[in-house]
């Protein structure tokens, strides 16, 4: 095997250490993740996705144009709806 050149052996040290602070970001990146967002919080929000309350509304009040609820039904459901917007839900 032959001697590298200078200029082989800067770009390997300098790969080297490009590699090594990426590593380094991406585990504190992920760390800081978790610190804000702990997994139990995470695996909830994933596995129960909620919209925001006005697009909640708007599509109970799809559902009413469309016919596909009655009108004691929507009123109750958008009661129902801004009790929990405003942390008053059953």
């Amino acid at each position: 095997m032959g001697m590298w050149s200078p200029l082989e052996m800067f770009c390997l040290l300098a790969g080297l250490v490009v590699w090594a602070v990426a590593s380094v970001v991406s585990v504190r990146l992920l760390l800081a993740h978790r610190r804000v967002w702990p997994p139990e919080v995470v695996e909830h929000g994933a596995a129960f996705p909620t919209l925001p309350a006005h697009a909640r509304l708007a599509a109970l009040d799809a559902l009413l144009a469309n016919g596909r609820i009655g009108v004691a039904e929507h009123a109750a459901r958008r009661r129902d709806l801004m009790l929990e917007a405003v942390g008053l839900g059953r």
